[in-house]
């Protein structure tokens, strides 16, 4: 019987040991999860952030654009009014 309580708490020891290897573990798993949480939510908001750059760049290449073509259509204006002028060369 000495014996075989000695063997039963051996076994414990070791399943004590164990669990307390898997509860590090399962801390370990918590802490990487919560860095993760954390690094998404960065990420996202790094992500809306450039979203919102690309849209406020998007408007102003068109209004780079519409301001070009407003020029376009000044010049070609200018050229059709110098054109009434006749030049001697």
């Amino acid at each position: 019987i000495l014996s075989a309580l000695t063997a039963l708490q051996s076994a414990s020891e070791k399943i004590k040991e164990k669990t307390e290897t898997l509860s590090s573990g399962v801390h370990t798993i918590l802490e990487s999860d919560e860095n993760i949480r954390v690094l998404s939510t960065e990420n996202l908001s790094g992500i809306k952030e450039i979203s919102v750059g690309v849209h406020e760049v998007s408007e102003a290449m068109q209004s780079v654009n519409d301001l070009n073509v407003k020029l376009s259509n000044a010049v070609d204006e200018i050229e059709r009014g110098v054109s009434i002028f006749k030049t001697d060369v």
